[in-house]
């Protein structure tokens, strides 16, 4: 991981809701959402831009007809022009766009639709349904896939079961990213698969995807089932799940020539500037369980996931048992409660870890998370939150602050600094 600060500033202006009664059981509202985001990196990394200027814009309709029938539909929009990779300057995405039905404890969805699976925050490794945007990895955004969902509640426990007949493929980094590897890149793809190989990078480094490969038909008939239960305890609830289909994070094949510089103990090649990336999206199936224990004024929450591959290669990221806890509680400050979260995690993994982008999440295999919140005033809300890896020594650190103008504007400020060897996530 390479040391790196990088600096935001947004401005969000809430377009007025729009509320139309068609007749006494058709109801239509419409509000959207523009906002400006400026992202500045003081260090200069190759080919990347350092300075982002991306403007979002984004509107969440819903039609109703009575209590039964809902129609949802959330179009985004997103444009950065000046970006040097040609994949990121302009995009456009439909989080959202379902059909609803629900009577008697059903719900039924039909349509474009993300989901959200597991408990924590932070990080949360049963969290496994959606694909994803990894533009900014710190960041990432999930996309909407067609889907249909079915849900029946009774009095204390939940049944839900997902469907998504073609799963999305998730979007790695562009080929000027700075989130891509810049000095040395570590990859099992290339060797013998059981341990890692080192490319030494060139100064003017040309990245370039090739046709994605998917094995094991991983983007179809993706499928999950989920049970919750309520009050199990006085203020436990308790989940079981497990879904089947692609990973969310994609394996890259590396295609590179160089020049030999070490063999053993470790392979270690001086690459030409041409480095060719290979995404490919492959099965798995992840179940676990999680649960939320509520008791004197804190909240306990846990979860523990196992993943296994069901495509094979030494390319792939690899089997998994991950496991994070932690507790989040309240602490009245001056008028206003100063929310603090603390998590540990254990993960255990079946291959060696690298460098890559798709990789990041390899810096919770032994890690502890912290997080602060406090509306100091009824407009301006101040949060931190961090990150230290034990097993590589490297941390990430996040400060935003947010203010409300009005009603309809806020600006906010944030910073986020990450620290680490270039090798490691």
């Amino acid at each position: 991981m390479q040391p790196w600060l990088f600096l935001g500033f947004a401005g969000l202006v809430g377009l007025s809701e729009v509320s139309l009664k068609n007749s006494e059981i058709w109801k239509s509202s419409t509000h959207g959402v523009a906002a400006l985001d400026s992202i500045y990196y003081p260090q200069p990394v190759g080919p990347t831009n350092q300075l982002l200027e991306i403007g979002r814009l984004s509107f969440d309709s819903t039609v109703k007809h009575g209590k039964e029938f809902r129609i949802k539909f959330t179009p985004t929009f997103q444009a950065d022009p000046l970006n040097y990779s040609a994949s990121e300057r302009y995009w456009s995405e439909l989080p959202e766009g379902y059909l609803q039905f629900q009577s008697l404890g059903f719900n039924i969805q039909a349509g474009y639709n993300t989901f959200t699976w597991g408990v924590t925050d932070g990080y949360n490794p049963l969290d496994v349904v959606s694909a994803r945007r990894y533009q900014d990895p710190l960041r990432q955004e999930k996309l909407g896939a067609p889907s249909l969902s079915v849900k029946k509640d009774l009095e204390n426990v939940s049944f839900e079961a997902i469907y998504i007949p073609l799963q999305r493929k998730s979007i790695l980094p562009g080929d000027h990213s700075r989130w891509l590897p810049r000095q040395v890149l570590t990859t099992t793809s290339i060797g013998n698969g059981t341990q890692t190989a080192t490319l030494n990078l060139p100064p003017q480094l040309d990245y370039q995807y090739r046709e994605e490969q998917v094995r094991d038909h991983a983007l179809e008939n993706n499928f999950g089932l989920r049970m919750q239960v309520a009050g199990l305890f006085e203020g436990l609830d308790v989940s079981l799940q497990g879904f089947e289909g692609a990973a969310n994070t994609p394996a890259v094949d590396i295609g590179a020539s160089g020049s030999l510089v070490q063999f053993q103990p470790r392979l270690i090649i001086r690459a030409d500037p041409q480095v060719y990336l290979t995404p490919v999206y492959y099965r798995q199936r992840v179940y676990g369980a999680s649960l939320v224990y509520a008791f004197s004024g804190m909240i306990f929450k846990s979860e523990f996931a196992i993943t296994r591959l069901i495509s094979r290669g030494q390319d792939l990221l690899g089997n998994a048992e991950e496991f994070i806890a932690g507790f989040e509680r309240p602490i009245p400050v001056w008028g206003h409660d100063l929310t603090l979260v603390v998590q540990g995690t254990v993960v255990k993994h079946s291959v060696p870890v690298t460098n890559a982008a798709t990789s990041l999440n390899r810096i919770f295999d032994q890690a502890f998370l912290g997080g602060l919140r406090y509306p100091l005033t009824d407009a301006l809300t101040l949060m931190a939150s961090g990150l230290w890896d034990t097993q590589f020594h490297e941390g990430y650190a996040h400060l935003e602050s947010t203010y409300n103008l009005t009603d309809a504007l806020k600006v906010g400020l944030a910073g986020d600094t990450l620290w680490g060897s270039s090798e490691t996530p």
